[in-house]
């Protein structure tokens, strides 16, 4: 079985979900849109809530990687801001849902690694080590994930406006440097 596969399923589940929502979404609906054998989609997902938890984070992975990459605080923000926009219809189905608390969990886990990266090369608190600095990281994930799912979800959101304030607010200084 192919990775391409798994995204098809994954393809057909965010189409669904973007026409129907999620309370009522089966299996069976989404192998039917991929028409594949109901084995297929069990070979990959567990259920629709594994599926549901892999498409979050797929949708957030180039960002934590590109986080890895670049250590920009302010272009690693844009691009999660980007992320919870561009994805907006489905993460409000899903937020909307009783899977909103594992939506909110796992996009908060995505943000967390992000800062954790970021808070390796430059620290913007060196007075926060150990189980403080993770305490801020938990808040300032969860925070901002529910601040992102607020914002985000509404279609006339000004994006880089909303990266600047967060960066800005994190990190003490404009731009996402060290005061």
């Amino acid at each position: 079985m192919s990775k391409s596969t798994k995204e098809a399923i994954a393809r057909a589940f965010v189409e669904l979900v973007g026409e129907r929502g999620i309370d009522k979404l089966s299996v069976t609906d989404v192998i039917s849109r991929c028409g594949m054998a109901r084995q297929t989609f069990y070979y990959y997902f567990h259920d629709l809530d594994e599926l549901t938890g892999w498409c979050i984070e797929q949708t957030f992975s180039d960002v934590v990687a590109q986080g890895e990459r670049n250590c920009d605080p302010l272009a690693t923000v844009e691009l999660f801001v980007d992320r919870v926009a561009e994805n907006r219809v489905l993460l409000n189905h899903l937020v909307l849902s009783p899977r909103r608390a594992d939506v909110e969990h796992i996009t908060a886990r995505c943000l967390r690694t992000c800062f954790e990266q970021l808070v390796r090369v430059e620290n913007p608190r060196p007075d926060l080590v150990g189980p403080a600095l993770d305490t801020a990281l938990s808040l300032y994930a969860y925070g901002i994930t529910g601040l992102l799912f607020e914002r985000c979800l509404q279609p006339d959101l000004d994006r880089a406006a909303l990266a600047h304030q967060i960066v800005d607010i994190v990190y003490g200084a404009p731009g996402g440097r060290c005061i």
